[in-house]
């Protein structure tokens, strides 16, 4: 009797579960078909809506969408230290049409995965790239490493990476919005990428005291730079696309107060980067991370490694200069 009352509950609790998991697998299906449909991200994969165009949010996630938007031929890449140079005023100059793709907080990881979704959306049609490397590229584990979260499976080439991470919160309560947008009742985020951190405050001067010293990774192991991800980019870009390559300007104060340690270091990760950059003909370095008279003047930056719009202005014209050389 007790065997056979076991029996029969085992059977009722092996049909309950059997019943338990065909729901969660059919609702996991059916909100992977939704997002994937609806693509909250506009990642213009697996979907009919092929418009590009994302509401306002964060560049981690938008910028999948302005990579692949035809209305532009240029990029601009790195982090918030290359923020500030304007598309608008390099298009000018320049005859390109430029998207500022920057994330603030990022490093050689995150820029390989932007340039790495670049190449395979738009290939050739991209007609210039300018890279930002700033003192995280002085560190060779930072082509092992994001130092923030990232959402690497959005910029992954295989769409089967990107479907199977799409069923997440954040996708959901993306969707939304996603909705309002592709019916006309919210407006997309700028499709240039531009944020003026001058515009809107997100940095201040502080007065025309000494600032902190700037931290230049000192963990020389034999390789003073993250070359195998720059050595990645470069084999990676078709040859007709230009590469300029920038290192941002620091304070000069903040960069003085540094330790004759890191000073070598500095030199070294430069050198190492200078003999990457002559492997690809054409590929031009612009080395501002120097002692000079605009690099010494206060009033451009508002911290060590954050300039104002007037820097940003000289840095475009020196942009705009290599782009026209043959």
């Amino acid at each position: 009797m007790n065997s056979s009352i076991s029996s029969s509950d085992r059977e009722g609790a092996g049909r309950f579960l059997k019943a338990f998991l065909a729901v969660v697998l059919g609702v996991g299906v059916v909100l992977t078909t939704m997002l994937v449909v609806l693509d909250p991200y506009d990642t213009g994969r697996l979907t009919p809506f092929v418009k590009a165009g994302i509401p306002a949010t964060g560049p981690r996630v938008s910028n999948v969408s302005r990579l692949r938007n035809p209305a532009f031929d240029a990029v601009i890449i790195g982090n918030s230290t290359i923020q500030q140079i304007s598309p608008e005023r390099l298009n000018a100059q320049t005859g390109r049409s430029f998207v500022q793709l920057s994330v603030p907080g990022t490093g050689p990881m995150e820029h390989v995965a932007l340039i790495d979704h670049l190449v395979y959306r738009r290939g050739t049609a991209i007609k210039a790239v300018v890279l930002g490397l700033e003192n995280s590229w002085c560190d060779a584990s930072r082509s092992l490493r994001a130092l923030h979260p990232f959402p690497f499976w959005l910029y992954d080439r295989n769409p089967l990476v990107y479907a199977g991470s799409l069923v997440r919160m954040d996708s959901l309560e993306f969707v939304p919005r996603r909705i309002r947008l592709l019916l006309g009742q919210e407006k997309p985020g700028r499709a240039d990428g531009y944020w003026d951190y001058e515009g809107v405050g997100r940095y201040q001067p502080t007065g025309m005291g000494e600032l902190q010293a700037l931290p230049i990774p000192s963990a020389y192991r034999g390789q003073a730079a993250a070359t195998d991800s720059l050595r990645r980019v470069l084999r990676s870009l078709p040859s007709q696309t230009r590469l300029i390559l920038v290192h941002p300007p620091v304070y000069a104060a903040a960069r003085k107060a540094n330790p004759a340690s890191d000073a070598q270091t500095l030199a070294a990760c430069k050198a190492a980067i200078a003999s990457v950059v002559a492997e690809r003909p054409g590929t031009q370095l612009i080395d501002l991370w120097i002692d000079s008279a605009d690099n010494r003047t206060r009033e451009m930056f508002f911290d060590s490694n954050h300039y104002s719009s007037a820097m940003a202005l000289l840095i475009e014209a020196r942009l705009a200069e290599a782009l026209r050389r043959p």
